[in-house]
């Protein structure tokens, strides 16, 4: 019999994949890959992460925009206990206290038209709004 937390995490798997779309500016290509955080007798906050990314040109360059949906289990406690998941994930991430693992951070990209060509990454804190949801178990 499986249990609640895998039969999320088939289910979260099914949308995993890469699509193209052709432009006459260029190639967009739009990927949703699921990474399951908790299961078994690991715990995890989410229990899973859909992680949602879109590339795109811009002047010539690949950028790439990059969002982790967290996805909870909570079919018992509903809504609260989601929002004390995400409340001690947020501060993991703050705190570092995570594996530096890319997956899990929001990347947005910012193009410089300057002199030369280079590439450098800055870890920055954003501001954002998480837009909770609390859907049927049937999912």
């Amino acid at each position: 019999m499986m249990d609640d937390e895998a039969k999320l995490h088939e289910n979260v798997e099914k949308l995993r994949g890469e699509w193209s779309i052709k432009t006459d500016w260029g190639k967009i290509v739009i990927k949703f890959r699921p990474y399951r955080i908790g299961y078994g007798s690991k715990k995890g906050r989410p229990d899973e992460l859909l992680v949602v990314s879109v590339s795109f040109p811009l002047f010539g360059e690949e950028l790439v925009l990059q969002v982790p949906v967290p996805l909870e289990l909570e079919s018992k406690a509903g809504m609260p206990a989601s929002f004390k998941d995400l409340e001690i994930w947020l501060e993991r991430m703050q705190k570092r206290e995570e594996e530096d693992i890319y997956y899990k951070y929001v990347e947005i990209p910012m193009i410089v038209v300057g002199k030369k060509r280079q590439e450098k990454t800055k870890e920055i804190s954003l501001r954002a709004k998480v837009k909770i949801k609390e859907v049927s178990k049937n999912v």
